[in-house]
């Protein structure tokens, strides 16, 4: 967790996709602490971020979570047509 927590800009990919499997809540919380105030993180996800709260099993630990990552952010939402559509098309 030291190594990810060292790391300038991290980006994450399907952010909480994966969270409601055990323990991930408290990995999640774990990372956020060591990266917060000190590096930027760059989450990628489906999820709209008023859902994120809900992607986590126990609410506290959520809550956290949603503090951290949060806080001192910008959101961008991108909209529009799935990209893979026009690169992975063969000619």
């Amino acid at each position: 967790m030291n190594y990810y927590g060292r790391i300038p800009v991290l980006l994450i990919d399907d952010w909480l996709s994966e969270a409601k499997k055990p323990g991930y809540g408290a990995i999640l919380l774990d990372l956020m602490e060591h990266r917060y105030t000190e590096t930027s993180t760059i989450f990628c996800t489906q999820l709209d971020p008023d859902g994120w709260e809900l992607a986590l099993d126990v609410k506290a630990l959520a809550q956290s979570v949603m503090g951290r990552s949060i806080s001192n952010s910008y959101i961008l939402h991108i909209k529009g047509d799935d990209m893979r559509k026009y690169y992975n098309c063969k000619p």
